[in-house]
């Protein structure tokens, strides 16, 4: 994965906040709209996505998309 730019995941569940930001970021809202929506600073929203990626594996936006739908297709229990 490091060859491809990818990172290995940190594992552990996303926590609804990092869910819900991310879900958001995947949808292509910049981070300033979701702070707007949410009614919480950027840097919140930013802090929550680099843990959504760290936990994720992955690097950015391209790709949270697909990361969040293999993590809602793993059990929760298989998850740690």
């Amino acid at each position: 994965l490091a060859r491809l730019g990818g990172r290995t995941p940190a594992g552990g569940t996303l926590t609804p906040a990092e869910r819900q930001v991310a879900e958001l970021a995947a949808a292509g809202r910049s981070n300033r709209e979701i702070a707007d929506e949410l009614v919480v600073s950027v840097r919140t929203v930013e802090s929550q996505l680099s843990a959504a990626y760290a936990k994720l594996g992955v690097r950015g936006r391209a790709a949270l998309g697909r990361a969040l739908e293999r993590a809602a297709q793993v059990p929760p229990s298989d998850q740690a």
